[in-house]
């Protein structure tokens, strides 16, 4: 079971450290100390499942990337990373956002003969 709460650290540490937080950055963002965020990353001290909830909401994860590292549904989690990074974004600026993916994927596509 320990081992458990060392994974569960570890993706913890990962994503706030991706999402550029201090430790006591996320601790405000949640309503813990930095100390209290320190123990869960270093598994020595065990998150309530509502911590859990304030992390993946902070860091815009899902609790199968805090728990697992990985996502069970990648398209569903792709789809709300773009609604993420596209947030406050009008209709034009959204479908701005897709024309540049399609055009970045034909280009690797050609470059990669597939």
């Amino acid at each position: 079971m320990k081992e458990n709460y060392k994974v569960l650290g570890k993706n913890i540490r990962k994503y706030r450290r991706a999402a550029d937080f201090t430790q006591e950055q996320l601790a405000d963002m949640i309503g813990y100390t930095g100390s209290h965020v320190g123990s869960i990353e270093n598994a020595t001290g065990i998150p309530s499942l509502e911590m859990l909830f304030r992390i993946a909401n902070a860091l815009h994860i899902t609790l199968d990337q805090i728990c697992y590292g990985s996502v069970d549904n990648p398209d569903g989690y792709l789809m709300s990373e773009f609604n993420r990074l596209t947030e406050g974004y009008d209709t034009n600026k959204k479908r701005c956002a897709v024309e540049i993916a399609v055009s970045v994927w034909g280009a690797y596509r050609e470059h990669h003969n597939e």
